[in-house]
């Protein structure tokens, strides 16, 4: 059986008297009427590895490093002793949590305090908040992108409304006055018609281009219808030809029980002609007022 140097731990024979290695004392002392002992041999780290200067430990008279913990020895009859329980490390004592100085960051390696769960302020001055953000905020920033999504629509739709308007009015304007520009010949050609008859003494043939509510008016002011007051009524740049519907003349085509946009009105300075298309009526166009022609004629 092999034996353990108790001083460096090397393996000797079973009869070896003497470490070969350090030279240590290792033949066990036996005491009076007792066997050999049994038992548990604990070596530190350093009694592990072999001493370099173990001769001159010996030497010096140093002892030898080293701890042996022995059971009891056995005697006849006993019953061996139970074994010894696990060794346990030493607990250590928790890491200290240390702040950071007041008016300094604090770096990585720092150990913190435990992190808030509310906003707070460290002593240095640096905002930390570990909350997330409410849900009231998110809802918020919806309601307002929502608002001005809403607003821009409404925008829009207010320039497009202002645009088919002013388009609508464009449209209208232009039929307005195309169909002023239209009444304007259709006026003419009345005119000239009366004149024409009124100029050969038949001023009674004439009258069916007046209407008949008037008619027995228009007919006295018949010959106040020259050459001049023709080419100045039939100018656009000389007259201007307007429909009769939203202007304060529309009652005279009321009064008549006509429609007023279906008449229109040549001024030019005091002088003024109305006239009328009556799809019913034969002439279909009809004069129904005549005003100071006698001022175009010099």
């Amino acid at each position: 059986m092999a034996v353990y140097c108790s001083n460096c731990g090397l393996k000797n024979a079973d009869d070896a008297s003497r470490c070969t290695s350090c030279e240590a004392d290792i033949k066990p002392r036996r005491s009076a009427g007792a066997g050999m002992f049994k038992g548990t041999m604990l070596i530190s780290p350093a009694q592990a590895r072999p001493s370099e200067n173990a001769k001159s430990q010996k030497e010096s008279g140093k002892a030898a490093h080293g701890t042996m913990l022995m059971g009891s020895l056995p005697t006849a009859g006993s019953q061996p002793a139970p074994p010894s329980p696990p060794l346990t490390p030493p607990s250590m004592p928790a890491p200290r949590r240390t702040q950071p100085a007041k008016g300094t960051v604090p770096s990585s390696g720092d150990s913190f305090p435990p992190r808030p769960t509310v906003s707070s302020e460290w002593p240095g001055g640096a905002f930390v908040s570990q909350r997330p953000a409410p849900k009231t905020t998110v809802v918020w920033v919806l309601l307002v992108l929502t608002l001005l999504a809403v607003t821009g629509a409404a925008i829009a739709g207010a320039y497009a409304w202002k645009a088919m308007r002013d388009n609508r009015h464009a449209q209208t304007s232009f039929a307005h006055k195309l169909e002023a520009e239209t009444g304007r010949l259709r006026m003419g050609i009345a005119l000239h018609a009366v004149r024409t008859q009124c100029g050969l003494d038949r001023c009674a043939a004439a009258a069916q281009y007046f209407h008949p509510s008037v008619r027995e008016t228009l007919l006295a002011q018949a010959p106040t219808i020259s050459e001049r007051a023709l080419h100045v009524l039939l100018t656009p740049d000389l007259s201007r030809a307007q429909v009769l519907s939203g202007t304060p003349l529309a009652k005279v085509a009321e009064a008549a029980r006509i429609p007023p946009n279906a008449c229109i009105q040549v001024r030019s300075g005091q002088a003024l002609v109305i006239g009328c298309t009556l799809p019913y009526a034969d002439p279909q166009f009809q004069i129904l007022r005549l005003e100071h022609l006698e001022t175009l004629t010099p």
